[in-house]
């Protein structure tokens, strides 16, 4: 991997950032192999595997320490006092954001489901005459259960628990959702809003606008059919011989497995 791969492929694993943050911890990357004047230094062997760098950015850790005590070992601390003022404030930005963004619990963990629900008021209702679900400028986490009908929990949802249903569609708006589906095959409009899908139990056609959409695999895994998703590198793979499918059409949006 030469150092232009690497700093695309860092760039991928740093897409969940805010693009301001992301473009500045690139910046200085690349400053510091202009400052130490060998553009021929192996980036993959100062800083190790872009993947593990990134998780580290991504989980808010010191990095900055890390990165100059793997620089100053070999001889070559070229940043500048500027830069390392301006990575510590990236860093702190980029802790912020992280925390911010973070789940309120694991949401692929039934035990840390349970816990986190235990006192919440479940709605249900039949799935029969539910065609379609949509879902805009809303986090909605889909759980499949063996029950012939639909169970949501939401906070801040514009419309009343009682008025999501309508005309045989199911909407979710401008609220934070969890709910459940029964084992059947569901259609989903997503627009301007966080999807996360675990372990799917029966076929998901889903339509997808601006948005992120995190999947959580069962262990049979899934055959996928994608469209439009740009991160092709960070997609699941299709299991070959997998019972499911699951049919994405995106535009302007990102596919990425679901990770606490």
């Amino acid at each position: 991997m030469n150092n232009q791969q690497y700093l695309a492929r860092l760039k991928k694993l740093l897409s969940s950032m805010p693009h301001q943050v992301r473009d500045e911890v690139l910046r200085e990357i690349q400053s510091y192999l202009n400052d130490c004047g060998d553009q021929d230094m192996a980036l993959l062997e100062k800083f190790g595997p872009p993947e593990k760098l990134a998780q580290q950015y991504l989980d808010g850790e010191v990095v900055h320490l890390t990165l100059l005590q793997k620089l100053s070992s070999k001889g070559r601390l070229g940043l500048s006092v500027f830069g390392a003022i301006v990575l510590v404030l990236v860093l702190i930005v980029t802790g912020l954001a992280y925390y911010y963004q973070r789940d309120a619990f694991n949401y692929a963990d039934p035990q840390a489901l349970a816990g986190a629900t235990r006192d919440t008021k479940w709605l249900s209702a039949p799935w029969d005459g539910v065609s379609l679900i949509k879902v805009s400028q809303a986090e909605v986490v889909f759980y499949w259960h063996q029950q012939q009908q639909v169970r949501w929990t939401c906070d801040g949802n514009w419309l009343a628990q009682d008025q999501l249903i309508r005309n045989g569609t199911m909407v979710f708006q401008q609220a934070e959702c969890l709910v459940y589906l029964p084992t059947r095959p569901a259609r989903i409009n997503v627009n301007q809003s966080k999807v996360t899908l675990i372990r799917p139990a029966d076929h998901v056609d889903v339509k997808v606008s601006q948005s992120n959409i995190r999947i959580a695999q069962r262990s049979e895994g899934y055959q996928y059919n994608i469209q439009g998703i740009d991160n092709v590198d960070e997609v699941p793979l299709s299991t070959q011989g997998a019972a499911i499918n699951i049919d994405i059409n995106a535009f302007q949006s990102s596919l990425v497995p679901y990770v606490y």
